[in-house]
C-alpha cells in the first residue's frame, strides 16, 4: 500500500536511523524493517538520502506491527524507493506542529499515552518511562517556551568522546523532565561546533540564549524496550525525538 506522510522525525536508533510522520488524517506512522522473529529495527541512512523533517513522502507499506507502545509501528517495503513530494514552508511547519499539539494536549502524562508514567532512579537522575506491552501511543507534542528549558551538553565521565545532549523543561503543570535529545539535527548541530573547536560550555550557552527567544515544540518519544544494568525488568525511557523552535535555532 502506497501512502503519503509528512516526516516529523529523525532520531538515533541502535539499528538504523527512527524517523516518525503523519498522514492526512493525522494518524502516526513510523515506517521500520520487520523481519518474523526479530525485533523491528530503524532504517538505512541511504535509503533516506534527500529526506528530512517536513518533506512529504511517499513509502510502500506492507501492513502494521503494532505492539505496544508502540502501535504506530508499519512494516516498510524497500524495494520501493520513497518518493519525495513536497517540502513545508516554515508557515505550514508551525501550523502542522500546532495540531499536533492539539492532538497531545499540554502534557506527557497519562491521558497522552494510554498509559501510567513511571520512575527509573538511576545514579544521577530519574528517568520516565512506559512498560512495554502498555499504552496506546509512542510519541507526543508539547509545546513550551524556550525560557522555561535548559540545555545539556557534555562530555560522559565515565566514556570519554562520548557526549550526552539532553533538555530540561517543564510541562503545562508544572512537572520536571530531564530527558535525553535523540535528534539528529540536534545532536548534528552539537557536533559541527565541536569540530569547530568550541567547547560544549559555550555550545550549552548559545542554544540557551537561541532557545529562550523561542517558541519550542518538543516530540517526546518512548524508546524500545530496554534493561538498565543491573535490571532484570525492560522499560521504555522516554526521549526527545525532535526539537522545533520557531525562529530554527540553527539559524
Amino acid at each position: 500500500m502506497e501512502r503519503e506522510i509528512v516526516i516529523t522525525d529523525f532520531s538515533k536508533m541502535p539499528e538504523g536511523v527512527c524517523i516518525f510522520g503523519y498522514d492526512q488524517e493525522y494518524k502516526g506512522i513510523r515506517p521500520v524493517i520487520f523481519n518474523v522473529g526479530e525485533k523491528a529495527k530503524g532504517l538505512p541512512e541511504d535509503y533516506l538520502k534527500d529526506i528530512e523533517p517536513f518533506t512529504i513522502v511517499k513509502f510502500k507499506f506492507i501492513k502494521p506491527q503494532p505492539i505496544p507502545p508502540h502501535t504506530e509501528d508499519w512494516a516498510i517495503d524497500l524495494d520501493y524507493q520513497p518518493q519525495i513530494i513536497r517540502i513545508l514552508s516554515e508557515i505550514e511547519r508551525k501550523k502542522f506542529l500546532e495540531k499536533l499539539k492539539q492532538i497531545s494536549y499540554d502534557s506527557i502524562q497519562k491521558s497522552l499515552w494510554g498509559t501510567n508514567i513511571y520512575w527509573y532512579e538511576g545514579k544521577e537522575r530519574s528517568t520516565p518511562y512506559i512498560k512495554p506491552g502498555e499504552g496506546k501511543r509512542s510519541i507526543v507534542t508539547i509545546k513550551i517556551k524556550g525560557k522555561n528549558c535548559i540545555v545539556k551538553h557534555y562530555e560522559r565521565p565515565e566514556e570519554l568522546g562520548k557526549y550526552e545532549y539532553r533538555i530540561e523543561f517543564s510541562d503545562i503543570h508544572k512537572k520536571n523532565y530531564d530527558l535525553s535529545v535523540t535528534d539528529l539535527a540536534f545532536r548534528e548541530y552539537c557536533d559541527n561546533l565541536r569540530t569547530q573547536g568550541k567547547e560544549c560550555s559555550f555550545i550549552e550557552a548559545e542554544l540557551q540564549q537561541k532557545l529562550s527567544q523561542s517558541d519550542i515544540f518538543l516530540r517526546i518519544g518512548a524508546g524500545r524496550p530496554f534493561s538498565p544494568k543491573g535490571q532484570d525488568k525492560e522499560m521504555c525511557f522516554l526521549f526527545i525525538t525532535g526539537i522545533y523552535s520557531f525562529p530554527d535555532y540553527k539559524k
